[in-house]
């Protein structure tokens, strides 16, 4: 016989969520650029990495997790790396 798993409670949830976006924060950053791609309605990037999505709009300079700029290169997705 197997124990239920109760569901986490909102603030465990909570916690959970603070401590990756903590985890998140140590993550070396690149300023990046995506082009506008004129056949596209939306310009806006949705990449997700290690459980979070991010949303890159094309057009603007962004800072992104290094990670990021994998992915990006191996979905062959265009970008631009901006100096500090």
């Amino acid at each position: 016989m197997t124990a239920k798993k109760k569901p986490k409670s909102q603030v465990a949830i909570d916690r959970e969520f603070a401590e990756s976006a903590r985890i998140a924060v140590k993550q070396h950053h690149s300023k990046i650029c995506l082009p506008l791609l004129d056949n596209l309605g939306d310009n806006i990037l949705e990449v997700g990495y290690n459980g979070r999505m991010y949303l890159i709009k094309r057009g603007s300079k962004v800072m992104v997790p290094n990670a990021l700029l994998e992915i990006l290169t191996n979905a062959n997705v265009p970008y631009q790396r901006i100096a500090h």
